[in-house]
């Protein structure tokens, strides 16, 4: 570096890694296939783990059948597998416990795997048990805001936009907004830029992906939340996580 700077005085030198992350912001065909398949796999995962899950199941037993659940649809790795029941919903990316699903419990996970390298981050919740009127309604409000939000991801709009959008949703909804941040792009990490959050200014491009997460939590009582994966086109986004119906609170 020295002798560089000596033989070219106006040399600047700088760090490669913002040139390279601008550019992996715009996403390959096979990159985006990918992407396609490595959500459908732990979609197909998380739905396979909540179809089968048992009154009196406990999380260790949801988790390490979710792991395997990812590592059968074509994961490399598990890279990380939050899955809970009952009151732990309510916390952030909760540890498993010997806590034993009850009827009537919220279920909800947060996983991913590493598919040819590439991150998948989905987000699903389960009812155990037929959902009360005012779960249907909490998701049915839940639902709205996520589609509104998915909506807005086009071309020239930025994540600051996006987020301050779902304040006003969550606001309009009587849903509680805490969050730092409401999605983000995926790749070879599994939070990239540009993210849906009250510093993004980067301008959203066709080719670009990224999630949309939506979900509320009520510490040690109940957690919901639905993540999604869009590709940005010139016109309207495409959902890339579209292994199974998420329109309406999965029951088992």
């Amino acid at each position: 570096r020295d002798q560089l700077a000596e033989r070219l005085p106006n040399l600047s030198i700088g760090a490669a890694e913002p040139i390279f992350r601008r550019a992996r912001m715009i996403k390959s065909p096979r990159e985006v296939e990918t992407l396609r398949r490595g959500y459908r796999g732990t979609e197909k995962a998380m739905f396979a783990t909540y179809i089968t899950a048992t009154v009196g199941e406990d999380e260790f037993s949801l988790s390490r059948r979710l792991a395997d659940g990812i590592i059968l649809s074509g994961a490399d790795a598990v890279a990380f597998n939050h899955i809970n029941a009952g009151p732990n919903t309510g916390f952030p990316h909760a540890a498993p416990t010997r806590y034993q699903i009850k009827p009537g419990d919220i279920i909800k996970a947060d996983s991913g795997g590493f598919y040819d390298d590439y991150y998948s981050n989905v987000g699903r919740t389960a009812k155990m048990g037929a959902p009360t009127a005012d779960e249907i309604d909490l998701w049915k409000r839940l639902r709205a805001i996520h589609h509104e939000i998915a909506d807005m991801l086009r071309p020239g709009n930025t994540g600051r936009q996006l987020f301050a959008r779902a304040g006003e949703l969550h606001e309009k909804h009587g849903i509680p907004f805490p969050f730092a941040h409401n999605g983000h792009s995926v790749g070879l990490q599994v939070h990239e830029h540009p993210l849906i959050s009250p510093h993004e200014d980067m301008p959203y491009e066709a080719g670009m992906v990224s999630t949309v997460e939506t979900r509320v939590r009520w510490v040690g009582k109940a957690g919901y939340h639905m993540e999604d994966l869009f590709l940005i086109t010139d016109g309207a986004p495409v959902l890339l996580s579209d292994a199974f119906d998420n329109e309406q609170i999965l029951v088992v």
